[in-house]
C-alpha cells in the first residue's frame, strides 16, 4: 500500500508539473506575440518548481521502499550483504555482489545513471537549495543540483529542458518497475487472493473467446 501511494505521488506530481511548465512556456509565446502577460508567469512557474521537488522525492521514496521490500521478504537469506534502509546503497551492493541475483544486478547497472541523477537532484534540493527554473526561449529550463554544491554559482550549473526529463524519468521508472516485477514475480509466493484474481481474469479471457 505504502509503494502504491507513492507511485501515485509520482503520477500526480508529474502531471501537475507538466501542466504548469507548459503554462509558463504559454506565457512565453504570448508575450512574443504581444506585451503585457509576462506578469502570469510567477505562478505557473512557483507551482512547476514545486510539484517538480515533490516528484523527485516521490520517486525516491519509492525506491526505498522496493529497498525495503528486498530486505525483508525478497531477499532475506542475503541480508548481510544488502544495505536495510536506502535503495541507492543497496543498488551497490546487488551490482558489486552480482551473485545474489545476476538479472536484477544487471537491470540496476543499465538504469543506474538515470536513477544517480535523480537522487543527486533530490538530495541537493533536499539538503540545501530549492529548484531554480530559467528559459531558454520558450524552453522551462532547470538547475541540475547535486548534494554539497550550494556555494556554486547558478549560472556555472549544467541545465537541462524540465518538460524533456519530467517524460524521460517517468518512462524509465516505469520501465524499470515493470523488469523488477518479472524479475523477481517468481520469488514471492501467490496468495490465495492473487491466485482467486488471477483465476478470474483467465476465466474472463476464456469466456471472451467463446
Amino acid at each position: 500500500m505504502s509503494l502504491n501511494d507513492k507511485l501515485i505521488g509520482i503520477d500526480i506530481t508529474y502531471s501537475l508539473c507538466k501542466e504548469s511548465t507548459m503554462a509558463t512556456s504559454s506565457v512565453v509565446t504570448s508575450e512574443a506575440k504581444g506585451p503585457g502577460v509576462i506578469s502570469k508567469m510567477g505562478g505557473p512557474m512557483a507551482y512547476a518548481r514545486v510539484y517538480f521537488e515533490a516528484f523527485l522525492y516521490f520517486i525516491i521514496g519509492a525506491l526505498d521502499l522496493l529497498a525495503s521490500i528486498n530486505y525483508y521478504f525478497i531477499y532475506a537469506s542475503d541480508r548481510d550483504a544488502l544495505s536495510r534502509f536506502y535503495f541507492k546503497n543497496q543498488m551497490e551492493n546487488f551490482i558489486d555482489a552480482p551473485n545474489i541475483n545476476p538479472t536484477y544486478a544487471k537491470l540496476l547497472l543499465d538504469n543506474k545513471t538515470w536513477i544517480d541523477d535523480v537522487q543527486s537532484n533530490r538530495d541537493g534540493l533536499a539538503h540545501k537549495a530549492s529548484v531554480f527554473l530559467s528559459l531558454d526561449n520558450d524552453k522551462v529550463m532547470f538547475s541540475k543540483r547535486r548534494p554539497l554544491d550550494d556555494n556554486v554559482p547558478l549560472h556555472k550549473l549544467p541545465r537541462e529542458d524540465l518538460l524533456q526529463y519530467l517524460d524521460n524519468t517517468d518512462e524509465s521508472l516505469y520501465k524499470f518497475l515493470d523488469s523488477y516485477t518479472a524479475i523477481h514475480r517468481d520469488r514471492v509466493p501467490i496468495s490465495q487472493q492473487a491466485r482467486f484474481m488471477l483465476d478470474s481474469l483467465d476465466n474472463d479471457k476464456l469466456q471472451a473467446l467463446m
